[in-house]
């Protein structure tokens, strides 16, 4: 069980409390409905597109619908060791382009950090554009 958030554009996020893999993949789902709406304002398009899931405020990742050929999905892992002590977290931050690839990470990152990091890995780092 994760926790999972909506993002909001103004003031913090909107908690949702526990949730398992399926309520997760149906939370996919409520915000896939509005994939390619175009919104009226920019904080109609942050509610309607943007929310994460996480284990703590350390270990999370946010995702953002931004239509349906284009999702963002954003995760910062600690580093280990003396790395970690001197370069802090590092940023991954994928575009994806499919429902099916997003199911995909999700679901690695339910099963745990590291497979959800390995999951994020087989694609391109944006973050470091």
């Amino acid at each position: 069980m994760l926790k999972a958030y909506n993002c909001r554009a103004d003031g913090p996020a909107q908690e949702l409390g526990q949730m398992d893999l399926k309520g997760a993949l149906a939370l996919v789902d409520a915000h896939w409905a509005f994939a390619d709406d175009v919104c009226e304002t920019d904080d109609e398009a942050v509610e309607k597109s943007m929310f994460g899931f996480y284990r703590d405020d350390e270990d999370f990742i946010e995702i953002e619908i931004v239509s349906s050929s284009l999702i963002t999905v954003r995760h910062e892992p600690e580093r280990d060791g003396f790395i970690g002590k001197i370069f802090g977290r590092r940023e991954w931050l994928i575009h994806l382009h499919e429902r099916e690839e997003l199911d995909a990470i999700v679901k690695a990152y339910f099963t745990s950090t590291q497979a959800g990091l390995e999951a994020m890995q087989s694609y391109p780092n944006e973050a470091l554009e």
